[in-house]
């Protein structure tokens, strides 16, 4: 992301972030989202008008923008911004802490439940979900269990049928 910053100012990435998987937008709800002020990504969204990247739409006294897929700046933005997976952000903050497996136990669009078997504190969790809630509008739901309490749930058959490991840890925990 360095190379978009040195290209982009933060804030029309701050956008950027908020525009790119959705078809319509608003300059009030993107202010709201990006806490930029109404005027600041009114100017951003001129530009982007200016590249064909938005097309304003009047409907009745609101205007909406509405995300133009198919303009050579869309596909260049494409190429240049790399898509952020939230299971993997959730990864990459929490693998520091003594974990032995992040599984994956079911997903779809918007939220992701997964077990983490380790030694995690919750809250520690929960900040990196919370985030990930804010940014991406995604939601993750999870239970930690240490490895013995995860032993048990083998004992008891009771072990979850999970879809995907998302980490496991090679190193001894």
């Amino acid at each position: 992301m360095d190379i978009l910053e040195k290209l982009f100012d933060e804030k029309t990435l701050k956008i950027l972030n908020e525009i790119e998987n959705k078809d319509m937008v608003q300059i009030r709800q993107i202010a709201q989202l990006t806490k930029l002020p109404p005027s600041t990504v009114y100017r951003v969204f001129k530009k982007f008008e200016s590249v064909n990247l938005l097309q304003k739409v009047a409907i009745g006294t609101t205007k909406i923008y509405k995300v133009n897929q198919n303009s050579e700046a869309y596909m260049l933005l494409e190429r240049l911004i790399p898509k952020r997976n939230p299971l993997d952000i959730l990864v990459s903050n929490i693998i520091n802490y003594p974990i032995e497996e992040i599984l994956l136990i079911d997903s779809n669009e918007t939220m992701s439940n997964i077990l983490i078997v380790g030694n995690i504190k919750n809250d520690d969790v929960q900040k990196v979900v919370d985030e990930i809630k804010k940014n991406f509008n995604y939601s993750i739901r999870f239970l930690i269990l240490s490895k013995a309490q995860y032993n048990n749930l083998d004992a008891l058959n009771m072990k979850p049928v999970h879809k995907k490991v998302l980490y496991k840890n090679t190193k001894e925990v």
